[in-house]
């Protein structure tokens, strides 16, 4: 019995010291788990953290959305107004493009107006400094009429201061000289006005 027994407790020592093994391999397992769960956890913890912080951004970039799709909206009722504008002034564009036509057409015309007045007024000037010529013609020669009309004015009045008392056909002849002296007088003016 005691053959027996030692061989059955060296079969419970090699059960005990494979168990032993086998435990020291669970806890070798317990403590990597362990450091894995800790592990774990530390990672959960951070991505919590990370999650919560995504959470504050993702809070935050929707208050902007909301903002910026504001913004936008408002962007894009200015630029609905600015596209009508741009239309109101490109009809205007098109309305003045038409006059600035127009007008050109009309300046050309004046300036073709304009050359031929040019022409005629050169002519013109042809005409009045002809006219001028003619004139001072003329001025010289009422001057030289007046110059003879004063002197026949003194002779006149030596003649009726020595012709007091003369007949009556003598007045006569004097009213006739003094009639065409009038005569003359007119033509003069006459020239004078052409």
């Amino acid at each position: 019995l005691l053959s027996q027994n030692q061989a059955r407790l060296r079969e419970k020592d090699g059960v005990l010291a494979d168990n032993k093994r086998r435990l020291d391999e669970k806890d070798q397992e317990l403590a990597e788990k362990s450091r894995q769960l800790a592990h774990k956890d530390s990672l959960i913890s951070a991505e919590r953290q990370s999650v919560q912080e995504k959470e504050l951004l993702l809070s935050q970039n929707q208050a902007r959305l909301r903002e910026k799709d504001g913004v936008l909206a408002d962007n894009k009722r200015r630029l609905d107004e600015k596209d009508q504008e741009l239309a109101e002034k490109s009809r205007q564009l098109a309305h003045k493009d038409s006059l600035i036509s127009a007008e050109r057409q009309s300046v050309q015309e004046k300036e073709l107006l304009l050359s031929q007045n040019q022409a005629r007024l050169r002519e013109k000037d042809g005409v009045l400094a002809d006219n001028k010529r003619r004139l001072d013609e003329k001025d010289q020669e009422l001057a030289e009429k007046s110059r003879q009309l004063a002197h026949k004015d003194s002779l006149i009045s030596a003649e009726r201061r020595s012709v007091q008392g003369v007949t009556a056909k003598h007045n006569r002849e004097l009213a006739n000289k003094a009639r065409r002296l009038a005569n003359h007088k007119r033509q003069l003016d006459e020239k004078d006005q052409e």
